[in-house]
């Protein structure tokens, strides 16, 4: 759902909840009195977003450029009902956040401090894998072996009429198998088969064929539905 710039402490307070099924990650918050979840992640963080964009065609966001409802763990706790933005040229999560009665500023959420976050149906997690600077990484599925998916625009220069500008890129991915800790690019059904034992390979290529499934052109649903039955049927 695209929110309104305009949000209310009101409508704030009374979005943010505790899952009944998942309250259990939120019992060592212990709010003061005056304090609420947005206002810890203010506490914690404290990094003003600035948007430097304005004369840049496009946005720098995954999907959409408005704030969509999410959740964020930040070390041990989760925060339900934020209002994010996941900004993927500067690899940033930004939360929007009530300082006063009348006044909502954004936030950048520092890499250290974050574990993971949900925006949109999808999962996110931050991965320093084979001792790699910190990403962020969609999860499609879980299991021994995961598909990951790295999401990023670049900003590039633009001629118009004589005039120089600059304009943001359709949102790419980067695909990957993590298996054991290492991560193995694809970009195709052949190079994605050819990831796994030879034993298995064939029975994988056959599988995508009979399931016409592209990974190429395929979404995080269909990748990580694919991975759960490749898990289950091979024993990746």
């Amino acid at each position: 759902m695209k929110l309104c710039y305009s949000l209310t402490i009101v409508a704030m307070i009374v979005g943010l909840y505790r899952s009944s099924v998942e309250a259990q990650t939120n019992e060592n918050l212990n709010f003061g009195a005056n304090d609420n979840a947005l206002q810890q992640i203010e506490l914690r963080s404290g990094i003003l977003y600035h948007y430097p964009y304005y004369t840049t065609k496009g946005h720098p966001f995954l999907i959409m450029a408005e704030p969509v409802w999410g959740r964020i763990t930040i070390k041990d706790s989760t925060y339900y009902h934020i209002p994010l933005r996941y900004d993927i040229f500067n690899q940033q999560l930004i939360a929007t956040v009530q300082y006063t009665d009348d006044q909502v500023r954004e936030i950048v959420i520092p890499m250290h401090r974050l574990n993971a976050f949900e925006i949109e149906g999808k999962r996110f997690e931050i991965k320093n894998i084979a001792n790699a600077e910190p990403t962020i990484y969609e999860i499609c599925n879980t299991g021994k072996t995961q598909c990951i998916i790295h999401w990023w625009k670049s900003r590039n220069i633009i001629q118009n009429f004589g005039e120089t500008g600059y304009e943001f890129s359709p949102q790419q991915k980067t695909m990957y198998l993590l298996r054991g800790g290492k991560q193995t690019r694809f970009t195709n059904n052949r190079n994605f088969a050819s990831t796994f034992n030879n034993d298995k390979k064939a029975a994988i290529k056959k599988y995508l064929r009979q399931w016409k499934i592209n990974v190429k052109k395929a979404d995080s649903n269909t990748l990580g539905l694919t991975m759960i039955n490749l898990n289950k049927e091979f024993g990746l």
